[in-house]
């Protein structure tokens, strides 16, 4: 994604409310990365900006789990049997003392280890290789395409315009249920 799209994404996520969260594939690839979170850092002023990582990229998944720790961000590794193995730092790094299933924080520590193997939908990855056959949508927001394309979720069937072209009057006007999508 440019850093044009990206930011005319951040700007509609604010004028309508929306928190910022930075996925991918692997979103700490983009040569732009901390810039972008920079960037949404900026625009995501009520809610902490989220971001889930593969934790491949050793040196920056360290730092972004020192960011989550003291409460700046959110970050979420994600560990399970579909994920490559990666450096034992990292995972120690992310690993926050509480159990998985335990949402109370007595701290602002907002990192987690995420197992979404459990969560397998039938897409992406997990289509292409049939590890699924529940159809499903991952995700109950706004989905944006790296070419600033807006759909009401990341299986793309209801286009809401572009980040620069919006065409809705507010998200919750749209259906969720994604189920069968293609």
């Amino acid at each position: 994604m440019s850093m044009k799209t990206f930011e005319a994404a951040c700007k509609l996520a604010k004028e309508y409310g929306y928190s910022i969260f930075i996925g991918g594939g692997e979103p700490t690839i983009h040569s732009k990365f901390w810039a972008m979170l920079g960037m949404a850092m900026t625009y995501n002023i009520e809610d902490k900006v989220g971001i889930i990582t593969n934790g491949s990229m050793t040196e920056t998944s360290l730092r972004l789990a020192e960011l989550a720790r003291n409460g700046i961000i959110f970050c979420g590794l994600s560990q399970d049997e579909y994920h490559s193995r990666i450096d034992p730092a990292v995972i120690k790094a992310f690993d926050n003392g509480r159990s998985k299933y335990s949402y109370y924080t007595p701290t602002n520590d907002m990192r987690e280890i995420r197992d979404v193997g459990e969560n397998v939908k039938a897409m992406g990855r997990a289509k292409i290789n049939q590890l699924s056959d529940e159809a499903g949508c991952c995700c109950d927001d706004l989905f944006v395409t790296p070419k600033g394309k807006i759909y009401t979720c990341s299986c793309k069937k209801t286009s809401l315009g572009t980040v620069h072209e919006p065409s809705f009057d507010g998200y919750d006007t749209y259906d969720h249920d994604c189920r069968g999508a293609a």
